[in-house]
């Protein structure tokens, strides 16, 4: 597709770039960005030279990373060579480098240093749109996906040549010497055009842009003994914040479709959705995680249709491995999520069995509405407000309405009906206990390979203090899915709640390398700590919790009995006083309730613990 702007900028820019490209699309302004539009094995340097020379002007994203790039110092310089105009986008506040101050110094400049970003972006569309008009031409619109329309090709008629208009021979007599030298002279000049094509080649090459290198050394985690994965939230560029659910499915739809492969090691969404519209970088997500690739991506919606780029990163290497533009019908979500899960297999070399390739493909509906609602409320529900979890089971309610056959509706449903009788909004506990059972078993009888209905099911016995019930149920949510952070936290949870913490510790461990920024994890695991006598250790581990969560009371109870325990009465007061800062109705009794500790002494200790630190 022909376009009028190339974009330049270095990796770490790469939100920004995105951003000014979906606005400059809006505006029917065509753009030219890498990966996006490098098609699937194309030599990377040769796209990026082609791409120079087709456009009609070059936005260059201007930071103290690009200022330091080689090669975008190369792209510039090559467009400038071209007559082609160079608009800098400058996003911080730094003095260009000398060799770019060379070709960039006549340029006008456009500065976009305060926020907010989208002011800067739309003057940036407006220069460009005074820019191109005055080098001639006419802009399309953004046309996403499907060929964009045309005039029919007219039948070409056969031209007569009047005599006048006969071609003219004329003949030139060279003599035999001179026409040798005129030979030799011309080779000399095509052997030096050449020459200086190769040495440019070779001098000033356009290589894949990389990022930066994680380091093993620097890992908080030791790299798996499989191919690692992180997927990042998919980057919303629709220009519309209620699409952020969307986005967030799909990244998510991802997660859940990459964790059912034994052969890969996938971080949990809780850990990589902390990193949100952040812009970090691929090594610190590498270096935190523990992981060595990582997949981004965006979305662009217009209408029925949607646009999704995505690339996957070897963040060891700093290469791309992949990267691809997809234009389809927002109908065909399911068809491209099943393409980009088995793209990334493919690169990652994993193979897989039948079996497997058909539980990875199985959506459970064919409603796009039912899924969209799905969608979005689990997005509500990772909120962990009330009003949130209200949303979420009105529009889980309506998936279900939409498709009754649809087994992550009743999931979302059973999830949002125990998060309502947890925070205490609920008319009848006990009714609304039941229809969560009701929901996680009719998810059961329409997807029994699913670790999460199995999960669902298992928090709801736990609820009713069905203990071994709960660890029976638990445990087939980790065998049918030994990757799922959600289903090993769940049985932890209810191995500690029977007072099996031992069992539990080696669970929340390998819950925690797949979940490393999930707060309630380190919470267990620091009741699994004291109720084997580790108190130092649980005392770390609820710290780590409080550093996520700072207002996690929760947090503050386990804390308090901890130091309680441990014989550090001051700070077992400390921690209690902030439990009654974050929650002034604390009600000791209301807490022992809603704890779904197995009854004896073992949970009489705990209570005693928390009365003799100050909560009543």
């Amino acid at each position: 597709m022909a376009h009028d702007v190339f974009i330049s900028y270095s990796h770490e820019d790469h939100t920004v770039a995105n951003a000014a490209v979906a606005t400059l699309e809006s505006h029917g302004i065509r753009c030219w960005i890498a990966p996006r539009d490098i098609l699937p094995g194309s030599d990377w340097g040769e796209a990026i030279i082609d791409a120079i020379e087709e456009a009609r002007a070059m936005v260059l994203i201007l930071s103290s990373h690009s200022n330091e790039s080689d090669q975008i110092k190369r792209e510039v310089e090559r467009t400038v060579h071209q007559g082609i105009a160079v608009l800098p986008f400058r996003i911080e506040d730094i003095v260009p480098s000398k060799t770019l101050e060379y070709f960039i110094s006549t340029q006008h400049w456009l500065d976009a240093m305060t926020p907010p970003l989208e002011d800067h972006l739309a003057h940036l569309a407006d220069t460009l749109t005074v820019l191109l008009a005055k080098k001639g031409g006419k802009e399309k619109p953004l046309h996403i996906g499907g060929e964009e329309p045309g005039p029919a090709p007219k039948e070409r008629q056969p031209e007569v040549m009047s005599p006048e208009d006969q071609p003219r021979v004329i003949t030139v007599s060279i003599p035999p010497g001179r026409f040798s030298l005129i030979i030799i002279a011309l080779v000399v000049v095509l052997l030096m055009a050449a020459g200086a094509a190769v040495y440019w080649r070779f001098a000033f090459p356009l290589a894949e842009p990389k990022v930066e290198k994680a380091s093993q050394q620097q890992m908080a985690f030791p790299l798996p003994d499989k191919p690692s994965i992180a997927v990042m939230p998919f980057l919303n560029l629709t220009g519309e914040q209620n699409q952020d659910f969307f986005c967030d499915g799909l990244s998510e739809s991802l997660i859940m479709a990459l964790s059912k492969v034994p052969q890969l090691f996938v971080i949990a969404r809780n850990s990589t959705f902390r990193y949100k519209g952040k812009g970090v970088k691929t090594k610190q997500v590498s270096e935190e995680l523990g992981v060595q690739y990582v997949l981004e991506g965006s979305v662009q919606k217009a209408g029925d249709r949607v646009r999704i780029t995505a690339q996957l990163i070897d963040a060891l290497s700093g290469h791309q491995l992949w990267s691809e533009r997809y234009d389809r019908s927002l109908k065909d979500i399911f068809d491209l999520q099943d393409e980009i899960t088995m793209k990334i297999l493919t690169e990652l070399r994993v193979k897989i069995t039948e079996g497997e390739a058909v539980r990875i493909q199985e959506k459970g509906t064919n409603n796009l509405q039912a899924y969209l609602k799905v969608v979005e409320a689990v997005g509500h529900r990772y909120q962990m407000n009330k009003e949130a979890t209200a949303v979420a089971k009105r529009l889980a309610q309506e998936a279900v309405r939409l498709d009754p056959n649809y087994a992550q509706a009743h999931i979302a449903l059973s999830f949002a009906l125990m998060q309502e009788f947890v925070q205490g909004t609920s008319e009848s506990p006990q009714e609304t206990l039941s229809n969560a059972m009701k929901s996680a078993q009719r998810a059961i009888e329409l997807d029994n390979s699913s670790a999460d209905a199995q999960a669902a099911l298992s928090q709801v016995f736990l609820l009713l203090r069905q203990h071994d019930k709960a660890i029976e149920i638990g445990e087939r949510a980790v065998r049918l899915d030994p990757n799922s952070a959600r289903a090993i936290f769940h049985l932890a949870q209810a191995l500690n709640d029977s007072f099996r913490s031992a069992e539990a510790i080696p669970l929340l461990r390998q819950g925690i390398r797949l979940n490393p920024f999930f707060p309630q994890l380190y919470n267990q695991l620091g009741i699994a700590y004291r109720e084997t006598g580790r108190y130092e250790e649980g005392i770390a581990a609820v710290k780590k919790t409080l550093q996520l969560a700072p207002n996690y009371s929760l947090a503050y109870i386990t804390l308090a009995t901890l130091y309680s325990y441990a014989g550090r009465e001051d700070e077992a007061r400390a921690a209690a006083a902030e439990v009654q800062r974050l929650d002034p109705n604390f009600s000791l009794i209301r807490s022992a309730k809603a704890l779904p500790y197995k009854e004896g002494p073992r949970k009489d200790h705990i209570l005693d613990a928390l009365r003799q630190a100050g909560l009543k």
